[in-house]
């Protein structure tokens, strides 16, 4: 095993600290097919580590379209701005996007 890989027990952990949901926009795991990735949250390509601090459990949209960004350009002001963290934003209504999911200005904003 590579040492950036997710062993299962750490995959285990971020799965149950997100209650199964994407962490990213809440979309609950058991209604899809497909197992949820672990996203890194920091990239390692951007020397994010493999611990459960940097790790998000992602849906397949998400992880998608997150792949290496940690910023994106909100398409309304044009600015550039971080993406949510689920680690360190938590669930404050500061999170929530104007959708009503958490971090869904960010897909939002990725999607443009």
């Amino acid at each position: 095993m590579s040492v950036s890989a997710i062993s299962p027990d750490l995959r285990q952990s971020v799965a149950r600290r997100a209650g199964h949901c994407c962490e990213y926009v809440r979309l609950p795991q058991a209604s899809q097919v497909a197992a949820f990735p672990v996203d890194h949250v920091t990239p390692r390509s951007g020397g994010g580590e493999t611990e459960l601090a940097n790790l998000a459990l992602a849906c397949p949209q998400c992880n998608a379209l997150k792949w290496i960004h940690t910023v994106a350009v909100d398409p309304e002001s044009g600015e550039e701005v971080e993406l949510f963290n689920p680690e360190f934003s938590g669930s404050s209504a500061e999170s929530v996007g104007k959708n009503g999911l958490i971090g869904g200005d960010e897909v939002r904003f990725l999607e443009a």
